[in-house]
């Protein structure tokens, strides 16, 4: 969600497809997790970001690769892990439009 935030603010053009019916991810399952009170903030600050920017959401929705060729790149950020120590959210691939360029 960062990423589509900062690449909106940037002047690009962001859907998001997210496969549930609700943003955020693993990161709502750490709003609960004692100690981590305040990503809840986050979670909310985030979101409403993404709403406030206009950027598209397509909630509920898996795209396949066909649908993603309309689009020049395509960030596939596939979530973290939450637990008691710090995990990094890995972004697991970046794929370039078919020509090659970037």
């Amino acid at each position: 969600m960062e990423a589509a935030r900062v690449a909106t603010e940037r002047g690009h053009s962001v859907t998001i497809f997210e496969k549930t019916g609700e943003l955020g991810g693993a990161i709502l399952g750490c709003c609960v997790t004692p100690g981590k009170d305040k990503m809840k903030w986050y979670a909310d600050w985030i979101r409403y970001q993404i709403a406030d920017l206009n950027i598209d959401v397509k909630l509920c929705t898996t795209p396949s690769v066909k649908d993603l060729k309309t689009y020049d790149v395509v960030v596939n950020a596939t979530g973290s892990l939450c637990g008691g120590t710090t995990t990094p959210l890995w972004i697991q691939s970046l794929i370039w439009p078919q020509s090659g360029e970037r």
